[in-house]
């Protein structure tokens, strides 16, 4: 690798560290205490295969939103699932604008405030985590909620499977705020979320949100 292209991937990812640090730790803000609570109503399943963590999370939004089941080997279809692997990012948007579901925001580098937001809204946020303290795989969950030192997330790896380190998981499985931006940071801030019940069709990307 030549200097200009080492020099080029230390700055990289120094703004990546700077990023993780003030967005992800303090979710955008230099107050890191959230004196205030929330919380929406979701739906809890689990994932009926290993690698189904993205069929399920998008199962609950959409049963939310539409106030009807869709399995999840119907979302597999939908969602350019790989065997073996799971779904990524990029394809986890699909069943959303098949149905005309408005997407608020998709995309990396999203923050804490924007989850805290989404739930104040009555939004629908599905992120892409570290699975735990120990593995190097992601994993899909629904945000519920916020209190003033976490969140809690409807978790659809099932709880009589193996335990993940370090966490909980299952229905509105509390995570602190802290360790939920380090195991966000594995998959830089990536969600998705999506707009609540008879909201228009539409979507936004890119880093800014309102």
């Amino acid at each position: 690798m030549s200097r200009n292209k080492k020099l080029g991937f230390l700055g990289l990812t120094a703004a990546i560290l700077a990023y993780s640090l003030v967005y992800g730790a303090l979710g955008g803000s230099a107050v890191a205490a959230i004196e205030r609570a929330n919380s929406i109503e979701v739906n809890y399943q689990e994932q009926k295969d290993p690698y189904f963590c993205g069929q399920a999370s998008a199962q609950m939004a959409i049963q939310m939103i539409e106030g009807r089941f869709v399995s999840q080997f119907r979302l597999e279809r939908e969602m350019s699932f790989i065997p073996g692997a799971g779904t990524r990012n990029i394809h986890m948007v699909k069943p959303f604008q098949s149905r005309g579901i408005e997407v608020v925001r998709i995309g990396l580098l999203s923050n804490l405030a924007h989850l805290r937001d989404s739930v104040d809204r009555g939004h629908y946020s599905i992120i892409n985590i570290r699975f735990d303290e120990t593995k190097n795989s992601g994993h899909y969950v629904v945000v519920t909620g916020y209190n003033a030192t976490g969140f809690f997330v409807h978790d659809p790896w099932p709880e009589d499977w193996s335990e993940p380190v370090g966490r909980e998981t299952g229905e509105n499985a509390y995570v602190d705020a802290g360790l939920l931006g380090e195991l966000w940071a594995f998959r830089l801030y990536w969600v998705l979320t999506v707009a609540g019940p008879g909201e228009a069709a539409g979507i936004q990307e890119g880093l800014d949100w309102s």
